[in-house]
């Protein structure tokens, strides 16, 4: 693994791993002001087929086959702008779900193979939709619908954040102070304030926060990630800034890690910075 991908899997261990929750409850429950939550429910859905080259529908449940190490791509265009969800399941090992278009370039890439993108489509504007098998093939599910909570599986007290993320990595290996590295990547998580949890959108990786006021919430992690030929430990504490009104959202973590691999040894601190809205 080059060290680029080193830092990246660790980074993300650290960022979306499990946290240590305090053990007090929060004592200060805040919600967010009315209509920022969006559509509760989900509309009524065609059940259809979809496979390479066609063109899809709103509101429908396709199901698709994709072989392994493959993708099927698809084209999706509406006649009014309209905030758009599209669900993937499989019982496929590991499928990615990619939109395209409009100056919009979204992926979801979690270990298996629930995704979730939500798009604020373009009247006219055409994209194209990618299903791709990093592992395994069979069928998939593919759910085009309105975004609503039902349909992204939103229970009371839960909301689902859009995040943008800068990572800024400074490190030493070897003695040797290298080249600051900067990572850039969009992504969805669920918050839930008054149960004081952080998750992915596949329920596969919940966090605890171990305080909570009106505005603020902080979880520190401890991690631990071993590979064959390399090993990775670190910390990092996480802040959550909330605005209650305007439902912007801003995840500060701080941290650093050690790494050795090999003849390379390192240590490394970053910051990771991520700004976000409530979208349902």
């Amino acid at each position: 693994m080059n060290n680029g991908c080193l830092i990246s899997v660790l980074t993300a261990c650290l960022i979306a791993c499990g946290g240590e929750s305090g053990d007090e409850p929060p004592t200060v429950i805040t919600d967010f002001s009315s209509g920022l939550k969006g559509i509760e429910d989900q509309p009524i859905l065609t059940n259809s087929e979809i496979s390479e080259g066609d063109s899809a529908n709103l509101n429908t449940n396709y199901v698709g086959n994709i072989l392994e190490h493959s993708s099927v791509q698809f084209s999706f265009t509406l006649d009014e702008n309209k905030q758009v969800a599209f669900v993937l399941s499989s019982e496929t090992q590991n499928l990615d779900l990619s939109i395209y278009g409009n100056n919009k370039s979204l992926n979801s890439e979690l270990e298996g193979s629930s995704e979730l993108i939500v798009v604020d489509t373009t009247i006219g504007e055409t994209y194209t939709v990618e299903v791709a098998s990093k592992e395994g093939s069979g069928e998939f599910q593919l759910e085009i619908v309105e975004a609503n909570r039902s349909s992204v599986g939103l229970s009371t007290g839960e909301y689902l954040i859009s995040f943008d993320t800068i990572d800024a990595h400074k490190c030493t290996e070897n003695g040797y102070i290298k080249s600051d590295r900067i990572y850039n990547y969009s992504s969805f998580d669920i918050i839930n304030w008054s149960e004081a949890y952080i998750d992915d959108i596949a329920r596969e990786d919940r966090r605890s926060l171990n305080s909570v006021d009106n505005h603020s919430h902080s979880l520190i992690i401890k991690q631990l990630v071993s590979e064959v030929g390399m090993n990775l430990s670190g910390q990092a504490g996480l802040s959550v800034l909330t605005d209650f009104v305007t439902g912007e959202v801003t995840m500060a973590v701080n941290g650093s890690y050690e790494y050795a691999q090999g003849y390379r040894e390192g240590s490394c601190t970053y910051t990771s910075i991520a700004t976000g809205i409530v979208i349902l």
